[in-house]
């Protein structure tokens, strides 16, 4: 699995190979292997395409998707069909729709098409302020299902020792069909290793966490310094998708 998540699916499929050929009288573990490497022979095309084997995030999920064009906060834009001016000058440019500018001294800092194909025009006139930092507004429902959360602090960290480690511990402790491991990438700051499994409620992963934790830095091979763990329901995990979030949640949960 740490092969399947950190590499293209012929080094993924190899390493499948290899333990067929190392065990090949262990039948539960090679009908899994074989289910699989089914699989990804019927859809080769999906798995060949992909930048490592196994998807680092959980196909299931909805990551939140920003307007990029309305989330631009505290600038006026100048929406007309036709811009005219008597007396043309640097800072009045005539547009009309569908055409460019007619005035050639100086081109508008930013043009923008609609959806009707309108021109967008931002003049000199704005005054951009820095965009502020939206308020993630996570839940405090402990009654639903949490995961047990591994945060590296380096997002080019190659993870694949810890995300083995892991994937032991917790196929050790719980039936491996009821635990889903995957790795999601922060930004440019850390690497997350979720673990899913029958936590229901936050107590369970909570539990699930405290296990381990005494352990923790010996398992990963890392320093104390260089990660941090948390358990988080499934409603707000989908709201970490960047470093501010990430810090957001952290913050809320202290």
């Amino acid at each position: 699995m740490a092969i399947g998540h950190t590499e293209k699916a012929p080094a993924f499929i190899s390493s499948l190979e290899e333990i067929l050929k190392k065990y090949p009288n262990d039948t539960t573990v090679n009908t899994q292997i074989q289910n699989q490497l089914t699989y990804i022979a019927n859809n080769r095309a999906l798995f060949y395409n992909r930048p490592t084997a196994l998807l680092n995030y959980d196909p299931n999920e909805i990551i939140p998707i920003t307007n990029t064009i309305s989330d631009k906060p505290n600038v006026t834009l100048e929406l007309s069909k036709e811009i005219t001016s008597s007396q043309p000058s640097a800072k009045n440019i005539e547009i009309t729709k569908g055409e460019t500018s007619k005035t050639t001294t100086e081109a508008p800092k930013d043009i923008l098409k609609s959806a009707d194909n309108t021109l967008i025009v931002e003049t000199d006139k704005m005054v951009k302020e820095p965009e502020k930092t939206k308020v993630i507004n996570f839940s405090n429902n402990i009654r639903i299902k949490h995961a047990v959360v591994v945060d590296i602090k380096n997002a080019t960290m190659n993870v694949a020792k810890p995300f083995a480690a892991l994937t032991k511990h917790f196929y050790t402790t719980f039936a491996p069909g009821s635990v889903n491991l995957s790795i999601r990438t922060i930004g440019n700051t850390d690497k997350l290793i979720i673990v899913k499994g029958p936590f229901t409620n936050k107590d369970m992963a909570e539990k699930a966490l405290t296990e381990l934790s005494g352990s923790l830095s010996e398992m990963l091979g890392l320093k104390e310094n260089e990660f941090t763990s948390f358990v988080i329901s499934d409603p707000n995990l989908l709201l970490i998708n960047s470093t501010e979030s990430l810090n957001q949640y952290l913050n809320f949960i202290k």
